[in-house]
C-alpha cells in the first residue's frame, strides 16, 4: 500500500507543518521540544524516538523534505533541515485557505555557518514561545528576518568621526528576529535580536554597534552570543564607543545592548534575569515582575559581585513597558 495513503494525518501533524512553515525550516530537534516534550527515561518509545519515527513517516509520505548541511567542523555529517515536501505544501494551503502559489518558498541555507545562525535564532524564538504559553497572560509576537527584509530597511548615518572630506556613510540595520511580549494587563515591550556566532570580525562589529547606539531607539537590542569571552568582547566594544561617541557631544546609551550566552536560552530561564546590561545591572530579566535573580552571568571588571535590577526597573535610558 501507498505510504502516502496509509499515513493518517493528525492535528499535531498539521501544527508541526505550520511551524516548519513559521520557522522557513527548522530542526528535528526543535520539533521534539514544541510537540514531543522530554523524559527523563527516555527509552526505546521515549519521546525522542516518537519524534523522529513520526518525522521519517511523514518524509516518506511527501509531506516533510529534508536536506543535510555540510559540516561546521568539515568532518562528518552536519545537521539536517526539515522543509514541506510537496504534500505539505498542498495541506499547509489548504489548512491556511490559501493558494499554493502563495505560500513562501522555505530558506535556502546553504552553508553550515548559516545553517547554524539559523538554528539559534529558532531555538530563542522556541525557548520565548514555550515560555510564554507556561505563563497565564503573556502573548509573544514574532517577526521573522524575512519579514523585516521585506519592510524597508533602517538606515543611519555612521556617528563615528570620518576623514576630511569624505562623505558619511550609512549603516543598514536588519536584525535577525524582533518580537513583542505582551503582559495580561496591557503593558507590552518589543525587542530585537541579533544571534552572534563569533564569527564577524570587530570592524564589522563596531560598525553595527555604533549604528544602533545612533539609533537609540526605546526596543533594547539583546545579543545571543557563544560564550562569555565573546559577550565581554561586545560589551566592551559597546562601552568604548560610547566614550568615543559621548566625547563628541552625542547623547549615546550603551544600555540598549543586553547580552546572554546560548547556554542559558532555555524556556526556563529565557523570560528570567541571564541578561547582562551593557553599562547596567548585571542581571536583568525580560519580564518587569520577574524575581528568580541570584547573580550575574558575567563578572564586572572589578571582579566585584554582579549588580542585579530590582523587579519592574527599566535601565537607564529604556522606555520600558508601555501601556
Amino acid at each position: 500500500m501507498d505510504t502516502a495513503h496509509a499515513l493518517a494525518i493528525t492535528l499535531r501533524d498539521i501544527k508541526l507543518l505550520q511551524m516548519v512553515y513559521s520557522y522557513d525550516t527548522c530542526s528535528a530537534e526543535q520539533i521534539r521540544s514544541r510537540f514531543f516534550g522530554t523524559s527523563a527515561t527516555p527509552g526505546r518509545y521515549g519521546p525522542r524516538v516518537s519524534c523522529y519515527r513520526r518525522i521519517a513517516r511523514l518524509r516518506q509520505a511527501g509531506y516533510l523534505a529534508s536536506f543535510r548541511l555540510p559540516s561546521l567542523s568539515g568532518v562528518g555529517s552536519g545537521t539536517s533541515l526539515l522543509g514541506l515536501g510537496p504534500k505539505g505544501r498542498k495541506l499547509l494551503a489548504e489548512h491556511l485557505e490559501l493558494p499554493r502559489s502563495e505560500l513562501k518558498r522555505l530558506k535556502q541555507v546553504v552553508t553550515p555557518i548559516l545553517g547554524t545562525h539559523h538554528l539559534v535564532i529558532g531555538d530563542v524564538r522556541l525557548a520565548l514561545e514555550l515560555a510564554c504559553e507556561q505563563r497565564p497572560g503573556l502573548s509573544l509576537e514574532w517577526v521573522s528576518e524575512r519579514e523585516l527584509r521585506n519592510q524597508p530597511v533602517t538606515r543611519v548615518k555612521d556617528p563615528r568621526p570620518q576623514p576630511t572630506g569624505g562623505s558619511v556613510p550609512e549603516i543598514p540595520l536588519i536584525p535577525d528576529g524582533r518580537f513583542t511580549i505582551t503582559l495580561s494587563d496591557g503593558a507590552a515591550q518589543t525587542f530585537e535580536l541579533e544571534v552572534d556566532l563569533g564569527t564577524i570580525p570587530a570592524r564589522r562589529m563596531h560598525a553595527k554597534l555604533a549604528g544602533y547606539l545612533a539609533l537609540t531607539q526605546d526596543a533594547p537590542i539583546l545579543w545571543v552570543v557563544p560564550d562569555t569571552r565573546r559577550a565581554e568582547a561586545i560589551a566592551g566594544w559597546a562601552l568604548d564607543l560610547t566614550r568615543g561617541l559621548s566625547a563628541q557631544g552625542l547623547g549615546i546609551d550603551p544600555s540598549v545592548f543586553w547580552i546572554t550566552t546560548r547556554a542559558h536560552i532555555t524556556h526556563q530561564a529565557v523570560l528570567g534575569p541571564i541578561w547582562r546590561v551593557v553599562g547596567g545591572p548585571e542581571a536583568h530579566a525580560l519580564l518587569p515582575d520577574s524575581r528568580e535573580i541570584s547573580g550575574g552571568l558575567f563578572p564586572s571588571s572589578d571582579g566585584s559581585r554582579a549588580s542585579v535590577s530590582r523587579p519592574g526597573a527599566a535601565p537607564a535610558g529604556r522606555s520600558g513597558w508601555r501601556a
